[in-house]
């Protein structure tokens, strides 16, 4: 995403464009739903499933939970980050599970790439962080106004001080 990203902005530190960049990226495919996923198949031993979840991704939705043509999506909870819990009905012990996910891309993951598959939805992407960015760059331009304006300000009165001879 830098290609579409760093020429725009050249003002902000790339620290910041690079939480922008997680940031946009993970609303996108949230809202979109379009990193989907077919996870391993699980055997149900009861109690709660731990979802083998690909590294650098948060789960967005479960959207099917099947086996031999049950889908039991509509009475799973998720309790936790990657834990599947069955609430009410459980399949029997020792059925296959197949399990489809929506996911996105972790905005806490230290090691974050977006996926190479969506490479074509980069300038989506690019677009939200260019959004986000611009709202923030109008802040910092306001902000650097006002703080400039009263830096100005007080080394004008701090200097009237001295020139009087009062000094604090």
């Amino acid at each position: 995403l830098h290609p579409f990203v760093l020429p725009v902005a050249r003002t902000l530190p790339l620290p910041t464009v690079e939480q922008h960049i997680k940031t946009a990226a993970h609303e996108f495919f949230t809202r979109t739903h379009l990193w989907q996923v077919d996870l391993d198949p699980v055997t149900y031993r009861g109690g709660d499933i731990e979802l083998d979840l690909p590294t650098g991704s948060d789960l967005v939705k479960v959207l099917s939970v099947a086996s031999d043509g049950d889908d039991y999506a509509w009475i799973t909870e998720v309790v936790a980050d990657g834990v599947l819990r069955f609430v009410g009905v459980t399949p029997d012990i020792g059925k296959t599970l197949s399990i489809s996910v929506a996911l996105t891309p972790s905005v806490q993951a230290s090691t974050w790439a977006m996926p190479a598959e969506f490479k074509r939805y980069a300038k989506d992407v690019a677009f939200g962080v260019l959004a986000s960015m611009a709202a923030l760059d109008e802040l910092l331009a306001r902000t650097y106004d006002l703080h400039s304006r009263r830096f100005e300000e007080r080394i004008k009165t701090l200097s009237l001080v001295a020139a009087r001879g009062r000094t604090r």
